[in-house]
């Protein structure tokens, strides 16, 4: 078991005694998935089934638990489960109205969008999913990784400037949270970004930062990928011994780390490097070399890619047979990719069609409960009416009763002290009169009062369980 790992197992158990909150066990389960991927495959199997038990009392850590293998998901590439998970979560953060944990949600909904290829919606999600983490910042490892899917977003869509300021939001806070590969990627974006924009020398550095920064978290696959970022950045400068030196790193890195499919990336690129030198027989070598491990990969993309350069190779060198020979190969596996895409694509329609239908149903039920909640409140102030008119009915009948009764009472009470204060006295019997006029709407009200709290109190009693006796 890995020293990640271990850690995240003590951390399980302190979450299952409640030593810690949910909160803090996903933040620290999240940020170590780009690392450990399928060591974490039990755990959070475990984690999962655990929390499903507590769903009635904790449902907002379920939700999290949901994400995670959401998360886990999309690092494997397993996108079916990767939505439906994001959906379970979805489905139980609307439910508690939770606004900072639906965040999660948007963000994992944006980045599957990206894979699809559907841009517009993916920047919908994470512009979202973006703005609710930084207001909140429950949640610093997703908002670290929000802004650097919303930056890589502005990237592909050319808008450079947008995604320097968005990579330099990524910085900042992965600074905070001590994450030098978030920071090196998020660097090496940046760098992408000026090179597009020819400022190349800041490119240069921020390139540099990146290398060393991913080199610091010791990520193999983030190492590699800004050691070929920086080759092809020398490429396309026309300094092919640098483009050489870093492709030859990471191909050396990818090898080492059985990262094979992208190793062919660099040796793709290294002999294109060495056909721009006039090292035409380093170029066949490792081309050839490629389309071995190509085929032993079965990458039939990189094949017909392959094929195709190789062709173009020995056209240059007059070599009929063979120009023939990669040429007929490169439409053979073209075809085959071609259907295989087509069933990708399908495929990836039907995801991004229950996706959609999803969110259109998610739509539907917070309409529903909108109307529904409106009614209650409609219902209910209908009801708060009709009790104030009948407490207020009520009130006014015993009011008069005890006038009656008053008045009654007054007459002989009123004869008596006649005889003792003397009869002339008009005055002082007209003003017992009025006293027992104008109190009456004291008495009412003080009498609807009372009665209004015998009914809250009730309600109380009700809600709680406990009996009137």
């Amino acid at each position: 078991m890995s020293e990640q790992l271990n850690k995240l197992e003590q951390q399980f158990d302190s979450l299952k005694t409640g030593s810690i909150t949910a909160r803090d066990f996903f933040n620290a389960v999240w940020p170590q998935l780009a690392v450990i991927k399928g060591e974490a495959t039990e755990l959070l199997n475990r984690v999962y089934y655990w929390a499903e038990q507590q769903a009635d009392t904790a449902p907002l850590t379920f939700g999290l638990a949901a994400i995670a293998q959401g998360l886990l998901a999309m690092h494997e590439d397993r996108l079916d489960d990767m939505l439906k998970f994001a959906n379970k979560a979805r489905q139980i953060f609307d439910e508690q109205k939770a606004e900072t944990e639906s965040a999660l949600y948007e963000m994992m909904f944006g980045a599957l969008y990206r894979t699809l290829g559907n841009l517009d919606l993916a920047l919908k999600y994470q512009y979202s999913a973006n703005n609710k983490l930084k207001a909140s910042e429950a949640f610093p490892f997703f908002y670290t990784a929000s802004c650097y899917q919303l930056a890589e977003l502005y990237l592909e869509t050319k808008a450079y400037d947008r995604s320097i300021v968005t990579y330099d939001d990524c910085i900042q806070i992965a600074d905070k949270i001590n994450s030098p590969g978030f920071k090196g990627l998020a660097l090496d974006g940046k760098a992408l970004a000026y090179h597009s924009t020819g400022k190349n020398e800041q490119a240069k550095e921020a390139f540099e930062k990146a290398l060393e920064l991913c080199q610091k978290g010791n990520i193999a696959n983030q190492i590699s990928r800004v050691m070929s970022d920086i080759g092809t950045f020398y490429l396309d400068l026309g300094e092919y011994d640098k483009a050489i030196d870093y492709h030859q790193q990471a191909l050396a890195l990818r090898n080492q780390s059985k990262l094979f499919l992208a190793a062919i990336t660099n040796m793709i690129q290294l002999g294109k490097i060495y056909q721009l030198q006039n090292q035409n027989d380093a170029a066949l070598d490792i081309w050839l070399q490629a389309l071995a491990k190509a085929e032993e990969l079965k990458a039939k993309p990189k094949i017909s890619q392959l094929h195709l350069l190789l062709s173009n190779f020995y056209q240059s060198a007059n070599n009929a047979a063979q120009t023939l020979f990669h040429f007929k190969a490169y439409h053979e596996v073209s075809e085959d990719v071609n259907k295989e895409d087509g069933e990708k694509m399908v495929k990836r329609a039907e995801i991004l069609f229950a996706a959609e239908q999803t969110e259109k149903e998610n739509a539907i039920i917070k309409a529903q409960k909108a109307e529904i909640e409106k009614k209650n409140y409609e219902l209910q102030e209908t009801i708060d009416e009709l009790t104030i008119t009948k407490v207020s009915r009520r009130a006014k009948a015993l009011t008069l009763l005890i006038a009656v009764v008053m008045l009654i009472a007054e007459e002989p009470i009123m004869h008596w002290v006649s005889q003792k204060i003397g009869e002339e006295n008009f005055y002082f019997l007209m003003g017992a009169k009025i006293i027992i006029v104008l109190s009456l709407k004291p008495i009412d009200s003080a009498i609807e009062h009372f009665l209004l709290q015998r009914i809250i109190l009730n309600k109380k009693r009700r809600v709680t369980g406990v009996s009137l006796g």
